[in-house]
């Protein structure tokens, strides 16, 4: 029958079963029973049935206290894990060892959580202390379940320390933060003897030194009063030579970035921040430390300490603007060594910026701690797109990761209502709904990587990147703008194969029409860009050539009548808004190219057979420009056209 509850697994039945049979062995007074046709379990003896009751009251028992956990009666699972903590008991081991499947459902880590959630700090505190001097007695055990609940009491005595107001440990008296310090130095030490064993990698590597840091920061803040008078220590960071710290960019700009984006705050790195300077040396020399000699120890417990150290460190940078010059670089380069740690990033020019590789494994991306990497990497202006691009190779690759990990949500249009606009489906666009804290954010790292893709040609990431920008944020000229030239230049570049008769009349019809949105949409939210004008101008021209052409040669498109037709339509309307373009070009930058504006104006006022009397004040002005010597034209403008068309106009002088 017990076999039988087991199979189906029903503790409570199979409980009942033992009791029974434990009865009648006793009434018997057998000492051992054999059981027939069994393979496991062919003898049982009082002994072992009533080893098997005790185990399986303790199975059931925690899954009771699971249930209460899981149900939110904290008080209860703590009525019924807290007497257990005690020294005298002889459940003490079980609370620490015993228990669930993972590591989230030990006793220990049950009573821990509990405590937290019930902002019971010094109990905690006092559990936790009790829990790490019993295991690190019983080190000799040394097996997996061991480590596994030393890296739990330090996980939550972390929390602990980090998340209770005031000073706790003070509260609680010296002799408890004198045993905690015993402690941490004890689990320094077995870190140290387990280098080598199989186990080494469960153990918590950088836990023990926050749970340090937070214990010495009452000393560091008390010492802080009398810094002044102290002499100043051999080593410090503080101190290091601007010579030995090269870094990426002017430090000014850095300083900007660091104070800029209000999005991201400490908080969001969980990290208690204190104004000691000695708390950032200690943390510096942990980091020295654990990552000394390749180990890579310092990216332990996904990196906690690393996480604490660029918490403090972002923190010195926003509140201390009277450093000297060398001292901010000292704290930038850390900044960047503690970057390169965790994520791996600057690779390729570690070396030449001077920081050390300490062979640690990177940890994957968040988003939360992508939005801190990038308050120290992003730019602090987003390049026009007249502009050089603002990305280094390194950090376009750092922004394609970060496109993996972008939340879904934030976009305040869908892609769906931007696609149907640019084609023309959609006269105008929706109001945007209210955006999310990381709305900007994410369309400046769209906008940015659009931004390379386009001054690359690589014109269909581009457009990906530029369309998923206006999502974001559908009010940027320049994103408009690029996405206008994005997909003009694949146009272009098609028409300037010069095979206009194989395919062609499929990409004049089709996308014609949204570039041609694409740019009034850029113009009308940035009426004075003189380049938008000028690229929309000159896209407008330089198609109205290819209808003169289809128009012109027939022959060499008999049967498509249809492409005929749209450009016997198209040319007309084309030549007017390139000639409003240039006319408009004109009126918003003078000097160079002020005279090559005018010119094309008039042709495009020929074309369409204007009155001499409207396009010789512009071809007089342009006569007067060139002949006073203000501006010195090219030698040689090539204003290629249809195939096998182009006029070359050359100067001789």
């Amino acid at each position: 029958m017990f076999k039988r509850r087991q199979l189906e697994m029903d503790s409570r039945g199979a409980l009942a079963v033992l009791r029974e049979c434990h009865c009648l062995l006793e009434e018997k007074r057998c000492r051992v029973q054999v059981l027939p046709n069994l393979r496991q379990d062919p003898c049982i003896s009082p002994v072992q049935v009533s080893r098997k009751i005790k185990d399986l009251e303790q199975v059931l028992a925690s899954q009771e206290v699971f249930g209460m956990f899981e149900s939110g009666d904290h008080s209860g699972v703590v009525s019924c894990l807290r007497p257990m903590l005690d020294w005298t008991s002889d459940n003490f081991s079980q609370l620490l060892l015993g228990g669930g499947d993972n590591e989230e459902q030990t006793p220990i880590s049950l009573l821990l959580l509990s405590l937290l959630a019930m902002k019971r700090w010094q109990e905690c505190l006092l559990c936790s202390v009790a829990g790490l001097q019993e295991l690190l007695v019983s080190y000799k055990l040394g097996n997996e379940r061991w480590v596994s609940a030393l890296h739990t009491v330090y996980t939550h005595l972390d929390r602990c320390l980090e998340e209770a107001p005031g000073d706790l440990l003070q509260e609680c008296g010296e002799s408890l933060q004198r045993h905690l310090v015993v402690c941490v130095f004890r689990t320094l030490e077995l870190q140290v003897e387990m280098t080598d064993s199989p186990l080494f990698h469960l153990l918590p590597l950088s836990l023990p030194c926050s749970v340090l840091y937070f214990s010495l920061l009452s000393l560091w803040e008390d010492g802080d009063v009398a810094m002044e008078t102290r002499p100043e220590p051999g080593v410090d960071v503080m101190e290091t030579e601007t010579e030995q710290l090269p870094v990426v960019v002017e430090e000014t700009d850095r300083e900007a970035i660091l104070g800029a984006s209000p999005a991201v705050t400490t908080n969001q790195e969980g990290c208690r921040v204190s104004g000691s300077r000695w708390g950032l040396q200690f943390l510096c020399d942990v980091h020295d430390y654990l990552g000394g000699g390749g180990q890579g120890w310092c990216v332990g417990d996904k990196g906690r300490i690393l996480h604490i150290l660029v918490c403090r460190l972002r923190e010195e940078l926003r509140q201390l603007t009277a450093h000297p010059p060398k001292t901010r670089v000292a704290l930038l380069r850390e900044l960047e060594q503690c970057y390169y740690c965790l994520y791996g990033h600057p690779h390729k020019k570690a070396k030449a910026w001077g920081l050390q590789d300490h062979g640690a494994e990177q940890l994957p991306l968040t988003w939360d701690s992508a939005q801190v990497l990038l308050e120290f990497y992003h730019p602090s202006f987003l390049p026009a797109v007249e502009e050089n691009r603002a990305l280094t190779p390194e950090l376009v690759s750092l922004y394609r990761k970060l496109v993996d990990i972008i939340p879904d949500t934030g976009k305040v249009i869908p892609l769906s209502v931007i696609a149907g606009y640019i084609e023309g489906r959609l006269e105008s666009l929706p109001l945007p709904s209210p955006p999310a804290p990381h709305t900007s954010l994410v369309s400046e790292i769209f906008y940015l990587l659009a931004d390379d893709a386009l001054k690359s040609s690589d014109f269909f990431s581009a457009l990906h990147n530029y369309t998923q920008s206006v999502c974001y944020c559908p009010e940027r000229v320049d994103t408009w703008a690029g996405l206008a030239l994005a997909r003009a230049r694949t146009v272009m570049k098609k028409l300037d194969r010069r095979d206009v008769r194989g395919g062609m009349e499929a990409v004049l019809q089709k996308q014609v029409t949204p570039i041609l949105r694409c740019f009034k949409r850029a113009l009308a939210l940035g009426s004075q860009h003189h380049y938008i004008t000028e690229k929309y101008g000159l896209f407008c021209y330089t198609v109205q050539s290819y209808c003169s052409q289809i128009i012109t040669m027939p022959h060499l498109y008999s049967g498509k009548v249809e492409l005929m037709s749209w450009a016997e339509r198209s040319r007309r309307g084309l030549l007017k808004l390139a000639r409003q373009c240039f006319h408009s070009a004109l009126s918003k930058v003078g000097g160079a190219r002020a005279w090559l504006y005018g010119l094309v104006a008039a042709k495009a006022g020929v074309k369409l057979g204007h009155p001499p009397a409207e396009t010789l004040p512009l071809l007089t002005s342009v006569a007067k420009q060139l002949s006073s010597g203000d501006v010195i034209p090219p030698a040689s403008v090539e204003l290629r056209g249809p195939w096998m068309t182009w006029i070359e106009v050359r100067s001789f002088r």
